[in-house]
């Protein structure tokens, strides 16, 4: 069996069909092709209950304007420096979603589908997008691309999208076999592993570690805040954004010093978590 890992090869001879496979007793008429599914992440969701008054809170986080979009669909989006915070309010009660990148949906759909182990939806598509999801992961190509309107405020850049797991041999194992890469351990972090994307934020995969290493806590009842955060956030000033989350009565935890790292953890309104890094300036 060919590891998840080699080259995509397609067999061409029209009386054989399609093969997807590496075999290398059987090299002639086989022509190498990208892999189907992109090593980027365009988007992670936040699920929010109230657009308006989540858009109005990480604007003012954030230090940037709102800009009016042109379509009223229940979301709205921060670019991080190649990754997108999508707010959206049409997945209110739902984990959040990651969103991996497609040239091919087609040929994106029809890799996922092939390997037993992946629960995969029919692709939809409009005039927009076309998506399908993966095993609670979406797969998605744009067809009209929005205008991104990026910042330099107090949080410029998502580093990290975080997934977290109970087996995490598996899980980076699955997410190697999606993405066709492989994974490194990134020590900022205590050596938890990390697939890296090009552009936008790369993949962390967090056995409890991370999530563990900061204590939130709600400010008005000072009991403790569950928190498995989506992001992680680059801070020129950690100081800076660590006082003004307090100053706002945000539920958040101490500025933590591990591995070399400083950061820390905090909740937003609508229960999503996210962790600010120190960042250099």
């Amino acid at each position: 069996m060919s590891s998840p890992l080699e080259p995509t090869m397609i067999d061409r001879n029209p009386r054989m069909g399609v093969s997807i496979g590496v075999d290398s007793n059987r090299t002639k008429g086989l022509v190498a092709v990208a892999h189907p599914i992109l090593r980027r992440i365009p988007a992670v969701f936040f699920p929010v209950q109230d657009l308006k008054r989540a858009t109005e809170w990480y604007s003012d986080l954030l230090g940037r304007p709102i800009v009016p979009r042109e379509h009223d669909d229940g979301i709205y989006i921060f670019d991080m420096g190649g990754t997108e915070i999508i707010l959206d309010s049409n997945i209110y009660g739902s984990p959040s979603v990651i969103m991996f990148a497609a040239d091919d949906i087609e040929a994106a759909h029809a890799f996922c589908a092939s390997r037993p182990e992946n629960e995969v939806t029919e692709i939809f598509s409009d005039e927009y997008i076309s998506l399908f999801h993966v095993n609670s992961r979406m797969v998605c190509k744009a067809h009209l691309v929005e205008p991104k309107v990026s910042g330099s405020g107090r949080l410029a850049r998502m580093s990290h999208v975080i997934v977290h797991t109970d087996e995490p041999d598996r899980t980076v194992k699955w997410h190697e076999q999606l993405l066709n890469a492989r994974s490194e351990l990134y020590d900022p972090f205590g050596g938890l592993p990390s697939i890296a994307m090009d552009p936008g934020a790369d993949l962390l995969f967090d056995d409890g570690r991370l999530s563990g290493s900061t204590a939130v806590v709600d400010p008005d009842s000072g009991t403790a805040v569950q928190a498995k955060p989506l992001a992680v956030l680059g801070a020129p000033d950690l100081s800076a954004i660590h006082t003004y989350l307090r100053g706002k009565n945000v539920p958040v935890s101490g500025i933590a010093e591990n591995w070399g790292s400083r950061y820390f953890t905090f909740v937003d309104p609508d229960g999503n978590g996210v962790i600010v890094r120190e960042a250099a300036g």
